[in-house]
């Protein structure tokens, strides 16, 4: 499953879920910028915005 996490200032709690999708490509599908998500299974969970990956991540540039 995944979570996709938005930034919010919650004075030490700054994460907020914004959706689950089943999949990656599936949450692709209803955001068009880059976002942050966390894969999870079902259970306890802890959603962590400076843990989350990015859907698109930038790709660095060689010197």
């Amino acid at each position: 499953m995944i979570a996709v996490l938005s930034y919010v200032d919650g004075f030490g709690n700054d994460t907020y879920v914004e959706g689950i999708y089943p999949t990656l490509e599936i949450a692709k599908q209803h955001y068009n910028n880059n976002f942050r998500y966390q894969e999870f299974e079902f259970g306890t969970v802890d959603f962590d915005i400076y843990d989350a990956k990015e859907a698109y991540p930038k790709k660095k540039k060689r010197r």
